[in-house]
C-alpha cells in the first residue's frame, strides 16, 4: 500500500485549531472526491452510504464523547482528585459504557458498524476505541480490558478490524502503543 498525499481544498482548510467535528466532514469529502477509492470503504449506493454517514455521526456524538474525554482526563491530565474532574470522568464513563452497549447491540448486528463489510466507519470507530489502550498506563481503573469485558461482540469486531487491515493498523497505532508503554515506566 502506498501513501497518498492530498491537499485539502480551501473549503476544508482549518484555521488555527482543527475542530473535532471536522474530521468526518473531511473524510466524507475525500471519499467523494477520490474516484479511485474502492466503493467498499464508502459505498456509492445511497442506502449503504446513509448507514455509513449515520455511523460516523453517531461515533462523533457518542463514542468519541466518552472515549476521548476519559483518555484526556485520565492519561493526559492525570486527574484523580478534584471534584470537577471526578464529575467529568463519571460522565465520560457513563457515555462510553452506553456507547459500547449501543455498538455491541445495534451497530455491529450485521458484523460491521455499517453493514456486512468493513467501511470507513469501522476504521474511525476502531481507532476511537484503540486510544483506550492509554488507560492501561494510568494505573487507575478502568483499563481498556475492563471497559470492553462486557462487550464480547465489540472485542471480536475490534480484533477482526485490526487483523483485516494489517500491517497498516499496527503501523498507525505504533505511536499510541509506544506512548502507553513509556507512560507505564
Amino acid at each position: 500500500m502506498r501513501r497518498v498525499f492530498v491537499r485539502a481544498p480551501s473549503c476544508c482548510r482549518l484555521t488555527r485549531r482543527p475542530r473535532p467535528d471536522a474530521r468526518a466532514a473531511i473524510l466524507r469529502y475525500l471519499c467523494n472526491s477520490n474516484h479511485s477509492l474502492d466503493a467498499c470503504w464508502y459505498p456509492v449506493e445511497p442506502r449503504a452510504r446513509a448507514r455509513v454517514d449515520a455511523a460516523l455521526d453517531w461515533q462523533h456524538s457518542t463514542l468519541r464523547r466518552g472515549a476521548s474525554t476519559l483518555v484526556f482526563f485520565r492519561f493526559f491530565r492525570n486527574s484523580k482528585a478534584d471534584a470537577a474532574s471526578d464529575r467529568t470522568l463519571k460522565e465520560a464513563l457513563f457515555f462510553l459504557q452506553s456507547a459500547l452497549t449501543q455498538l455491541d447491540e445495534y451497530w455491529l448486528r450485521d458484523g460491521y458498524v455499517a453493514g456486512s463489510s468493513m467501511t470507513v466507519a469501522d476504521l474511525i470507530c476502531a481507532c476511537e476505541l484503540s486510544q483506550l489502550e492509554l488507560l492501561d498506563a494510568c494505573g487507575v481503573p478502568p483499563t481498556q480490558e475492563q471497559l470492553l469485558a462486557p462487550h464480547a461482540g465489540v472485542r471480536r469486531w475490534l480484533l477482526r478490524v485490526a487483523q483485516e487491515t494489517e500491517p497498516h493498523f499496527s503501523d498507525v497505532h505504533a505511536r499510541l502503543r509506544a506512548a502507553a508503554k513509556s507512560a507505564k515506566m
